[in-house]
């Protein structure tokens, strides 16, 4: 029989510079951890959930209020079921539901599970995802608000433009959506450029909100406009593509391989962002990217604003055959969070694949040195 304790706690992290999107501005990062030991070795997972999360996502607060009942619940009676034994990362989806709070508790719990499973077998994520590459290019993240001036998007590409990162995403909203296009444009003509509108577009729009705004990006240089309207139209999305040559990337669309289906089954995406801790972890993510690939759809990894713990399992997976556009891995550090030994303190043009132990290629030590009051969850019953 296994001693397995479980724990959790939140690490109370600022951002570096707000991060503003047609829904809300992120200033602060609370993260929640979940600490699993079993026999001794200790593994970990970090919750991507926010305090205000984005379309069809789960808030922070719900995912604690979840763990500490249901969720703690579940997997007790999981675990005495097999006599205390641990068991495999893929059952992990089969005690919780569907809904944006199940997936977010899957996605947490599984990462702990996995890199238990991964330190006693001596293994790393890359090496039982099966990558190839040992590196992989970083794309570069550009927060603006609507008062934002083009010398203060300039100041925020300059160090990101001096490391060579040649693949910039911002965001945008209605009314403030071409002007600073042109601006990151006219920074970096060679650049690949796309834009998050967060679901903010309607398809009966107007000038400012509708096909015709977003027709002008097109006209602008991006490469692709990502999330314009809301996560649940696919009928939009597809209607969009048929008259639009500006190509479409779902981001909360994409929040499970049923949904991800769905979207290849009207037509509605040229792309995908796929993120694990939306979709319920790393094998749901592996199986959207499997689908994507066998679809012919370009893919991303994409992520919550991390800490290195989480962000290193981004990057074995942005390795993946099937993530054939350039990921959003860039180090925590530069947007405020605790970045471990394995990412820079600044901005670089690609970062390496972790291979060590463990979910995050070993990057967990940083984790006992953050302020964090670890509260029990008893597992009896």
């Amino acid at each position: 029989m296994s001693d397995v304790k479980l724990s959790f706690g939140i690490f109370h992290g600022e951002m570096l510079q707000p991060v503003h999107n047609a829904q809300f501005t992120l200033t602060k990062r609370p993260v929640l951890f979940l600490r699993l030991e079993v026999n001794g070795i200790v593994g970990f997972g970090e919750c991507a959930a926010l305090p205000q999360p984005l379309e069809g996502d789960a808030s922070l607060d719900a995912v604690g209020g979840m763990l500490r009942t249901i969720a703690k619940e579940r997997i007790a009676r999981a675990l005495r079921s097999r006599n205390g034994a641990l068991f495999a990362p893929g059952m992990v989806s089969s005690l919780f539901g569907t809904d944006a709070i199940s997936r977010s508790i899957s996605a947490m719990v599984e990462m702990a599970f996995f890199d238990v499973l991964l330190k006693q077998e001596g293994r790393s994520l890359a090496e039982w995802l099966h990558v190839v590459p040992t590196s992989v290019e970083v794309g570069g993240f550009v927060a603006i608000a609507s008062s934002t001036t083009e010398e203060q998007l300039n100041e925020q590409l300059e160090p990101m433009l001096a490391a060579g990162v040649n693949r910039f995403r911002l965001k945008i909203r209605p009314g403030f959506d071409v002007t600073p296009v042109r601006w990151l444009r006219s920074a970096a003509p060679r650049a690949t450029i796309g834009a998050d509108a967060n679901g903010s577009y309607r398809i009966d729009g107007d000038d400012v909100d509708g096909p015709p705004a977003l027709l002008r990006l097109h006209e602008a240089g991006i490469s692709h406009i990502e999330q314009p309207f809301s996560a649940q139209n696919l009928v939009d999305h597809a209607t969009f593509r048929s008259f639009c040559p500006l190509r479409v990337c779902l981001d909360e669309g994409v929040s499970s391989l049923v949904a991800a289906k769905q979207i290849v089954k009207y037509g509605a995406a040229d792309a995908f962002c796929v993120k694990p801790g939306r979709v319920g972890g790393i094998i749901p993510a592996v199986e959207i990217l499997r689908l994507a690939e066998q679809e012919g759809i370009d893919c991303f990894i994409g992520g919550f604003f991390e800490t290195g713990f989480a962000r290193a399992q981004l990057v074995a997976l942005a390795a993946h055959s099937a993530a054939t556009l350039v990921s959003d891995v860039s180090s925590p550090a530069t947007y405020g969070l605790a970045a471990g030994e394995h990412f820079d303190r600044g901005f670089t043009a690609s970062v390496a694949v972790p291979q060590g132990v463990g979910v995050s290629g070993g990057n967990d030590r940083f984790i006992g040195d953050l302020a964090i009051d670890w509260e029990p969850l008893d597992l009896s019953l």
